[in-house]
């Protein structure tokens, strides 16, 4: 609400004799008219001051690990060891279990033998091949033997590949009973003990890398085309009051989530001081863009005039009229950045008071 001032100043009119008490004409003073002041209050202007903007979109989600993985038995047969448990440390290429090996160790002999007696019989077998060729040559063995020479070699040789192959795949089976970490991690699951009987593919153990963590949360649908990949973010994590943390959208969902109008973007957070834990709440902002160090007014605070924009500043208890340069709109177009007429400090009126005109006189209370 605006008061008006009116300050009308009255001269007393007074009668005085001069000259030794002579008679003299009294005189009466004129009034003097002041110039009406507006009373503004500290609410409607604005103090001009530099400010950081940013357009966010809120998202929230639980925090999980980026790489993660359950390490499976390779090979069926009893525990001998399980080495870690729930909260465990441990690097790539650790022994996490082992398997009993005595089975495994007589399966890979047994092949071994049977290879190298078939090696034998295959180096007899082309022996005597090689003596027939030499009698067929000379007329002295017939055709047939050559054939069946030539055929048991053969045979032979396609019994030493199998056999090879097994025993290779005997090794293999052996060197499945150590059960080793595939990355540095923790474990998050154990699900077997010592002594127990497995099958293959049975889940042992379950390792997470918490280098770096991703949030999946959902954006509208309608304003998933302002999200891209790159853009940051910044985070609150539950537990973690006070504390700031910075992520990355890292990938975009092609798809909206079933039965929902939002989309997930998911965000990439470094926690390469292993702070944060899987499954922990966050809630935050992605930035979708930037201006730092600008100044900006209230959209009610600029006047157009034709194709002119201009704000009223006070100057010396005086409104004036100062044309700006209006740029971009932030908060959803209730501030306005100014890229040129207005300085920091400037004092401008922003409250909606489109009776003030320039060139008013003015008084701000409380300011």
């Amino acid at each position: 609400m605006l008061k008006i001032i009116a300050g009308v100043a009255v001269l007393a009119a007074g009668a005085f004799w001069m000259f030794g008490g002579r008679d003299a004409s009294p005189r009466t003073a004129v009034p003097v008219e002041q110039p009406e002041v507006v009373e503004l209050a500290a609410m409607e202007v604005t103090r001009v001051e530099r400010q950081d903007l940013a357009t966010e979109i809120r998202v929230s989600g639980s925090l999980q690990p980026v790489r993660r993985t359950s390490l499976t038995a390779k090979v069926s047969g009893t525990l001998s060891e399980v080495l870690v448990d729930v909260g465990d440390k441990v690097k790539a290429g650790d022994v996490i279990a082992r398997f009993d090996t005595r089975d495994f160790i007589n399966s890979l002999d047994e092949r071994k033998a049977t290879l190298a007696a078939t090696s034998a019989q295959l180096k007899v077998a082309e022996q005597t091949l090689a003596r027939t060729r030499q009698l067929s040559g000379s007329g002295i063995s017939s055709r047939a033997a050559l054939d069946e020479a030539e055929a048991s070699v053969l045979q032979f040789r396609a019994q030493e590949r199998a056999l090879q192959a097994q025993v290779e795949s005997a090794q293999k089976n052996l060197n499945d009973t150590v059960v080793r970490a595939d990355f540095d991690g923790f474990v998050s699951a154990r699900n077997v003990e010592e002594g127990q009987t497995v099958g293959v593919n049975a889940e042992l153990v379950s390792i997470v890398d918490l280098s770096t963590l991703e949030v999946a949360a959902g954006v509208p649908t309608n304003r998933i085309a302002e999200v891209a990949v790159g853009q940051k973010a910044r985070l609150r994590i539950d537990g973690f009051d006070g504390r700031v943390f910075e992520a990355e959208v890292r990938r975009i969902s092609p798809v909206a989530t079933a039965n929902s109008r939002s989309i997930h973007v998911f965000l990439d957070i470094d926690n390469s001081d292993s702070s944060l834990r899987g499954n922990m709440f966050a809630s935050g902002a992605i930035t979708i863009r930037q201006s730092n160090d600008v100044v900006a007014l209230p959209a009610a605070a600029l006047r157009k005039d034709g194709e002119t924009s201009f704000v009223l500043k006070v100057d010396n208890d005086k409104l004036v009229r100062q044309d700006v340069t209006a740029g971009s709109n932030w908060q959803n177009g209730r501030l306005v950045e100014i890229t040129a007429g207005v300085e920091e400090g400037d004092v401008i009126v922003t409250a909606p008071l489109p009776d003030l005109k320039p060139d008013t006189n003015i008084r701000i209370a409380g300011l």
